[in-house]
């Protein structure tokens, strides 16, 4: 390309935002990855036992009902 063909170019490009693709995908994974923690912190805690209502649970669980 020679230097008149990259002024056409710079005034074509001239009205496009510019582009911040790293910093984009780094913010969108810290988001995810802070997601992730906050979530294991706030939900973590709730790890009760879940209770089958039921008389037969040893048969329903084994025969596969």
């Amino acid at each position: 390309m020679d230097q008149r063909e990259l002024e056409l170019l710079d005034k074509q490009l001239r009205h496009l935002p510019p582009q911040y693709d790293g910093a984009a995908i780094l913010m969108l994974l810290s988001m995810f990855f802070a997601g992730v923690i906050f979530g294991s912190i706030w939900f973590g805690h709730q790890n009760e036992r879940t209770w089958i209502a039921s008389n037969d649970a040893i048969a329903a669980t084994t025969l596969g009902e």
